[in-house]
């Protein structure tokens, strides 16, 4: 118990440290921070599922420690074909916080085509990949 709350407060302290701090993280620290946004992350599908249940046509969940924002983000794509909901939490807040963003899909090809739509999934995107790490 006291080692994963060391490990925790270590982890929360990186956090901290480098998003006040402009110079990228060593990569140990970067290994640290990716290793502490999966357990969260989890810890976060566990009780997603626990509150949500698991009775759905599919059911993905992404988790990205996004190195620019200097947070850890879990992504999940859940219904069937004729519903479905596209969705990003902040881990470390958990289940009891509302989504980020929340986008809903289906087999509606308009809707799907809309702009707020369209939008939407791209600002998924984006906290889901680090901006900055991709080549030129």
């Amino acid at each position: 118990m006291r080692t994963a709350i060391a490990t925790s407060l270590a982890a929360a302290i990186l956090l901290l440290d480098c998003s006040r701090t402009s110079k990228a993280p060593s990569p140990t620290d970067l290994f640290k921070l990716r290793a502490e946004c999966a357990n969260q992350a989890r810890q976060f599908e566990a009780d997603w599922r626990r509150d949500n249940g698991s009775d759905f046509e599919f059911l993905i969940f992404r988790n990205h420690y996004n190195q620019t924002l200097a947070s850890c983000f879990v992504r999940i794509y859940y219904g069937h074909s004729d519903l479905n909901m596209d969705t990003v939490y902040d881990a470390p807040q958990g289940v009891g916080k509302p989504p980020l963003l929340m986008v809903v899909g289906g087999n509606n090809k308009t809707a799907n085509e809309t702009k707020i739509h369209k939008d939407t999934l791209a600002k998924i995107h984006s906290l889901m990949e680090d901006e900055s790490l991709k080549p030129n």
